[in-house]
């Protein structure tokens, strides 16, 4: 018995080996269906083949926009020497700050102790005034005293209200308000160039200083783009804000050369000194074939191409450029029409782009 179950060990043995050696070839043939080559992992890991990316050609009128800067424009106003009192020289007392605002009542200079005084106004005074006075005149400068709260309201009459409101800025007037010691403004006035300093001696009927009268209007520093332009085509940006234009013109250069500015009106009143202007104009006179810059190629002779593509063929076509606006560019070539599609080339593209005749 014992020998008959010795024989059996040596079969089951064999049995177990050849089942491992099994196990181990199907694990082996497993792992080498499953694993991939460093070259077949590069190629997983490379880009896909993408198709070049196209756009159609396109039969437009090209436009552009051009800007340039704006600077509202200044109204300068001179202030004139006054004659001095008989037996006094003109010697300057008192000046304005450079640079500070001038409104109805502010003294922007004294001359032998009498008072130069800003009126904000846009009437023309012309005459010395009292009590009694009657005219355009008088109703602009109580309209200006009112307005700055000197008197309690204004009319075309000079009355004792208006000149005890000038009396409290000029104590040596008397009975009467000088001309010549007033300075008709307008608005937004600021004191600009000074030509004396205080003690200086200076000439009866010389320009002492001048005041800059910011007007509504800005000068733009850009050419006039055609000579029946309307506000519509004009865009001015004041502090960053776009603003409505009333009104724009070409600026005589005064030499008989062409215009290089315009001049722009806003619509009411708007703050600020600087902004820009944009005025777009049409770039062609009709309507052309026109691609983006980035169809365009160079060949290899050094010309200038676009590669047209229909379906999986590719063909390059020489072409002739002209005018460029926002991108585009006009195109003439043999055969090219609106309904075809161009290759765009670019730095993410430039390696997917077929050469002419891919795909033949």
């Amino acid at each position: 018995m014992m020998g008959v179950r010795g024989w059996r060990w040596p079969g089951r043995f064999a049995t177990f080996v050849l089942g491992a050696l099994a196990a181990s070839l199907v694990w082996l043939l497993v792992m080498t269906a499953t694993t991939t080559t460093p070259g077949e992992s590069r190629e997983q890991r490379a880009a896909p083949d993408l198709a070049a990316p196209t756009v159609p050609i396109e039969r437009v009128q090209l436009r552009q926009v051009v800007t340039g800067p704006c600077v509202r424009d200044g109204e300068p106003v001179p202030v004139i020497v006054p004659k001095p009192p008989s037996g006094s020289r003109s010697v300057v007392t008192s000046l304005a700050r450079g640079g500070s605002r001038v409104r109805t009542g502010t003294v922007v200079a004294m001359v032998a102790g009498r008072p130069l005084v800003a009126v904000v106004t846009d009437t023309v005074l012309y005459r010395d005034l009292q009590v009694g006075d009657r005219g355009p005149d008088v109703r602009g400068l109580e309209r200006a005293f009112a307005k700055a709260g000197l008197i309690g309201a204004g009319d075309d009459v000079m009355d004792a209200g208006t000149l005890a409101a000038w009396a409290r800025i000029d104590p040596t007037a008397g009975s009467r308000i000088p001309l010549d010691r007033l300075v008709a403004v307008p608005a937004a006035t600021k004191v600009a160039g000074v030509s004396a300093s205080v003690g200086d001696v200076v000439k009866p009927g010389s320009t002492l200083m001048s005041l800059d009268a910011s007007s509504g209007r800005f000068t733009c520093d850009l050419p006039p783009p055609s000579e029946d332009f309307t506000p519509d085509q004009v865009s001015l940006t004041i502090d960053q804000k776009t603003v409505p234009v009333d009104a724009v013109r070409p600026l005589d250069s005064g030499d008989g050369s062409p215009p290089t500015a315009i001049q722009v009106t806003p619509r009411g009143e708007r703050s600020g000194d600087e902004g820009e202007v944009s005025v777009e104009v049409t770039a062609t006179k009709g309507k052309v074939l026109a691609v983006p810059l980035a169809a365009l190629k160079t060949t290899v002779e050094g010309k200038t191409a676009v590669v047209v593509a229909e379906g999986s063929k590719h063909r390059e076509v020489p072409v002739e450029v002209g005018v460029t606006a926002q991108g585009m560019i006009e195109v003439t070539g043999k055969g090219l029409e609106a309904s075809l599609n161009v290759v765009v080339f670019g730095p993410e593209g430039s390696e997917q782009i077929p050469q002419p005749g891919a795909g033949e």
